[in-house]
């Protein structure tokens, strides 16, 4: 597998309390473990944005369009949950599910691989692999784009 240095990916991660250590481990469909998904999705998305700002500047300006309310309307769903793996020694789920990005009516969807386990302090721990800051790019450029026709 090539990798090419514009294509960093991100992986990002967030823990949440959970009850003591008695818990098992949400799966991948549990609403904590999704919601935590989703937001470091947002979270990534708004980074990769800030990073971008003046090319969307430019292209927004280009379109005769408003930038911050455009990007307030992203929403993200998680879709077609699965579990690939789940591991008995580490309590650790392995997911996939379908990213769905909305913007201006405008649909692009995405493979996203997470996980979900404890951490040695008892929290809920949900990190998400395969985001690229030049797939987050497309995926803004297209739905803003498609947004202004």
């Amino acid at each position: 597998m090539s990798h090419r240095a514009y294509a960093l990916p991100i992986l990002a991660i967030a823990t949440l309390a959970s009850a003591g250590c008695g818990t098992s481990v949400p799966d991948c469909a549990a609403s904590g473990t999704t919601e935590t998904a989703r937001q470091i999705v947002s979270n990534a998305v708004e980074e990769t944005f800030q990073q971008s700002r003046r090319g969307f500047e430019r292209l927004a300006e280009s379109l005769n369009k408003t930038l911050e309310p455009e990007v307030e309307t992203i929403q993200y769903r998680l879709e077609n949950i699965r579990t690939r793996k789940f591991d008995e020694a580490s309590q650790r789920y392995a997911c996939t599910a379908t990213l769905a990005l909305t913007m201006n009516e405008r649909e692009e969807t995405q493979e996203l691989r997470y996980t979900s386990q404890h951490n040695a302090e008892g929290e809920h721990y949900v990190e998400v692999q395969g985001l690229t800051q030049r797939r987050i790019g497309k995926l803004l450029t297209i739905a803003f784009r498609e947004g202004a026709e």
